[in-house]
């Protein structure tokens, strides 16, 4: 009796330290968690501890006598200690990087060295003057200011007020049933849809967001535009068919369409017969497969299905 009341008394002694030393512990962990950025940032690097250097590509803007006078981000990271900390977006013109440390002189004279004294300035917590879209601020005070264009891209309106749908013309891209299956982008001038999207002229657009042209929602060339303009509002993808290849946009906005002869010529037709004025319907090319490796043929089907829901 006398030794199993002693082997309780152990046993509740170590529970008790256990309970104790997890009272601690815990804390700890939770506050190591939280300085744990700022302990990387601190140290010019990323979270996963790379180098912060690592996480954007900058370019030299110069003056028309070729002297530097600003870097530009031409692409950066997401989550990178840069974007977390600053807010620094691709497109921002970074000036001034900390006291005295002005973009195109001496020692910030070159981009090699004034990628080192970003990095320098990340580690002190130096405030940085970029120009972004125009408007000159403050990081990271300012991080959340909205350049021109993309205020534009919110309201769906390109920087002149005007309706973003109203800079371009599509034209129905149909199967022999007169069915939709596409919008060819007849027309495009300066606008936000092409300056967001990259849409080219010849892109015949398949997909916007999850929605396939020629479903309920996308079945007119007007309904077309209006969903368009809403994907460039909520930041939405388009799927188009450029040069017989289907790219992403804008994610490969840059992509080259594939060359096949000097007059594009649409399957079944005549070079003259495939040159349309802009607005008119032209016969769809083959129906290609997405990254899904569905056809057209089969989007379509879904779209039929949709609609005879709708009505019954």
């Amino acid at each position: 009796m006398r030794a199993a009341f002693g082997l309780g008394s152990v046993l509740v002694t170590a529970l008790l330290i256990a309970w104790l030393w997890a009272s601690y512990t815990a804390p700890v962990a939770h506050t190591a968690k939280q300085i744990k950025p700022e302990m990387t940032q601190l140290a010019g690097r990323n979270i996963d501890q790379t180098p912060a250097a690592d996480s954007l590509i900058l370019s030299g803007v110069e003056k028309p006598d070729h002297t530097l006078s600003g870097l530009k981000v031409d692409s950066i990271i997401p989550a990178c200690a840069f974007e977390n900390y600053y807010g620094l977006q691709a497109g921002d013109v970074i000036h001034e990087e900390g006291p005295g440390l002005t973009v195109g002189q001496s020692p910030v004279d070159s981009v090699d060295a004034g990628k080192d004294f970003l990095v320098q300035a990340l580690e002190y917590k130096y405030d940085l003057v970029v120009d972004r879209g125009g408007l000159r601020i403050n990081l990271p005070s300012q991080r959340n200011t909205l350049a021109p264009s993309q205020v534009g891209q919110m309201a769906g309106r390109n920087q002149d007020g005007t309706p973003a749908g109203d800079s371009l013309s599509l034209a129905p891209v149909t199967r022999a049933d007169g069915g939709l299956v596409g919008l060819r982008v007849a027309t495009i001038s300066p606008g936000i849809l092409l300056d967001y999207f990259g849409l080219q002229q010849g892109d015949t657009v398949l997909q916007i967001g999850q929605l396939p042209v020629g479903s309920t929602t996308i079945d007119t060339v007007e309904s077309g535009k209006d969903m368009m303009v809403d994907a460039l509002e909520n930041k939405r993808d388009l799927l188009v068919d450029r040069g017989g290849q289907q790219i992403h946009l804008p994610a490969q906005r840059d992509a080259p369409a594939t060359p096949v002869s000097a007059t594009p010529t649409v399957a079944g037709q005549t070079p003259s017969a495939a040159t349309t004025a802009p607005g008119s319907a032209v016969t769809a090319p083959p129906p290609p497969r997405n990254a899904q490796g569905q056809t057209l043929d089969l989007l379509n089907k879904i779209g039929a299905q949709q609609r005879n829901q709708d009505q019954q």
